[in-house]
């Protein structure tokens, strides 16, 4: 049963006397989905107004209502909970139940990844609740906790910041007893000032997990000075807070890459005859399509040595091998206080499900002339456009005989030109055939490859195409019959650009 399926659960968690009860089997905060029976939550915010939809709720069958609107205050209709901000409420009854909750909770954030972080661990952890769809922020992780399971022993949630206080606000309703950030990169800078900005907004969790909880970070900005920010977590160490940093500049690994068996072979049979060879962090093969892979790593297991590990995915790419290892990582200190499953056969099963490949922001399909495409429009920051880039990069050459990268602006960035021409520089040699921008900010990833070219007297190793907001219907004409069916394409952009419009 969830926590909030009646009036009086909501009652009882914002500290209110008890009225005659409405129960309700669905939670709603927009009245164009609204189902029958269930609680209309009125959001009051800058450029909308929940309380002036209240009588439409009740019209479309809502059983009852928490809003803010005074009329409501002394009303005498007991199906509408007044209360003086539905923002705080949402956030008292959260803190509330969270405090109540007697199983694990476990607190995913981070620039990258967190959403397939939450994904994979909720579907390993057994009777687990978990963040609902992306609710996430300081109205959708409320959300999240009062549907959750009452019997739930794990409880897994996604904390995102969009502006300085958020995590900290967040982790103070959740008080984790495990707490992971997934990495820390160059996204929301334009919020958050920079990037230490955005380690300093992540890492404000850790006033906030439980004494002798443990705290996991996985490291992945190429800046990163682990003496600058020792300070920070030294601060913490009278908490009795277990702190695990974990190295996964995952771009800048030690990898070996194959894209068939048969260099798998030859790279071991070569290895072997060389005594000096340096052995690889990670070795990987990517099936021939790009819809999965498996991989197999070597890790300093913390206090049980070094160890080795592998696995088998239908998520794909750099990004997800990264969050593969870093959510094992948190199932092995789960795993300590429950000897009854094994939670890393689970991760097993679970990237290898068909819930996985639906969940998956990378949806594969054949596209113009039967190209082979792969979607990742969901949205773009500078290290998960790199991680697409060298996704790409890895495809077959036997297979494909063009890799072709759709890009479009990346958004919410303090120095977005900087960002932009940073991407042009790490692409100049990956392999790519042909980058085709849109938008003017993704423009000058292209310029820096052709300018890089020209300083370099040489001819530009890819072609590259560049249309503004104003091309689309060009750049839509341009697609149909520039793609062609050997190629591979991967599509990208911040959510604002809407990239998904080309497909």
């Amino acid at each position: 049963m969830q926590f909030i399926s009646c009036s009086n659960d909501l009652r009882k968690y914002l500290d209110m006397p008890f009225e005659d009860n409405i129960e309700f089997n669905a939670i709603s905060t927009d009245t164009r989905s609204i189902e029958k029976d269930s609680l209309f939550i009125a959001i009051k915010g800058p450029n909308f107004d929940g309380n002036n939809y209240i009588d439409e709720a009740f019209n479309k069958g809502a059983a009852a209502v928490l809003c803010s609107d005074e009329k409501y205050k002394d009303n005498p209709n007991k199906a509408c909970i007044y209360v003086s901000s539905v923002k705080d409420a949402l956030i008292q009854v959260a803190t509330n139940i969270c405090d109540e909750f007697k199983g694990k909770k476990i607190l995913v954030t981070g620039s990258n990844g967190k959403t397939t972080c939450t994904f994979l661990l909720s579907n390993s952890l057994p009777n687990c609740s978990s963040t609902i769809g992306n609710f996430n922020n300081e109205i959708g992780l409320p959300l999240s906790v009062m549907q959750a399971d009452r019997e739930s022993e794990y409880l897994v949630l996604e904390a995102g910041a969009g502006k300085p206080g958020d995590i900290a606000i967040l982790s103070q309703v959740v008080k984790p007893h495990l707490g992971l950030i997934t990495s820390i990169s160059e996204s929301h800078t334009e919020f958050l000032g920079d990037i230490e900005g955005v380690f300093k907004e992540k890492t404000s969790m850790l006033k906030n997990i439980e004494k002798d909880g443990t705290f996991i970070i996985g490291y992945e900005f190429e800046n990163e000075d682990e003496d600058k920010n020792e300070n920070l977590f030294s601060d913490f160490s009278e908490k009795d807070i277990s702190i695990k940093k974990i190295n996964l500049d995952i771009v800048n690994l030690n990898l070996a890459i194959f894209r068939s068996n048969e260099e798998r072979l030859k790279y071991f049979k070569d290895s072997m005859m060389c005594m000096y060879s340096e052995k690889p962090l990670c070795i990987v093969k990517f099936s021939d399509d790009m819809s999965s892979m498996s991989f197999d790593y070597h890790f300093d297991h913390w206090d049980e040595g070094f160890s080795e590990r592998g696995f088998s995915s239908r998520l794909i790419g750099l990004q997800n091998i990264k969050n593969i290892i870093l959510i094992a990582r948190c199932l092995d200190e789960l795993q300590k206080e429950n000897t009854s499953d094994n939670f890393i056969e689970n991760l097993r099963k679970t990237l290898l499900s068909t819930e996985v490949q639906s969940f998956s922001r990378l949806k594969h399909s054949s596209w113009h002339s039967g190209a082979y495409l792969i979607d990742d429009s969901y949205n773009a920051n500078p290290a998960s456009v790199k991680a697409a880039i060298e996704m790409l990069s890895f495809a077959s050459s036997d297979k494909f005989e063009r890799r072709i990268l759709i890009l479009g602006d990346m958004l919410e960035l303090k120095n977005p030109i900087k960002s932009h021409v940073e991407i042009g520089n790490f692409i100049y040699d990956k392999g790519i055939d042909v980058l085709i921008t849109f938008g003017d900010l993704a423009e000058k990833v292209a310029h820096t490859v052709e300018e890089t070219a020209k300083k370099r007297g040489i001819v530009t190793p890819l072609k590259c195409l560049s249309y503004k907001n104003e091309d689309e219907d060009t750049l839509r004409n341009l697609l149909e019959d520039f793609i062609k069916k050997d190629d591979i394409v991967i599509i990208k952009g911040s959510r604002g650009m809407r990239m998904e419009r080309f497909i």
